[in-house]
């Protein structure tokens, strides 16, 4: 993880992790929301390839499972 991806992706996670202990269940959508307003505090990182990276850690932390099992 590079270190300009690791700032936004901790706040990030530390909002998610907030909404999940309030009882919200994490989706995708939210998670892609969450990476979009935090993005905009990091202007030098906001490109497609960091938004990109960013949902598919968080889906992955967060065991976001998009599809048919």
């Amino acid at each position: 993880m590079t270190p300009s991806i690791s700032a936004p992706l901790s706040l990030i996670q530390t909002l998610l992790a907030a909404q999940r202990a309030k009882g919200q269940q994490i989706t995708p959508e939210l998670i892609k929301d969450g990476v979009d307003r935090v993005l905009l505090a990091f202007p030098d990182i906001a490109d497609e390839e960091s938004r990109a990276l960013l949902v598919r850690e968080l889906e992955a932390r967060f065991s976001v499972w998009i599809g048919e099992a």
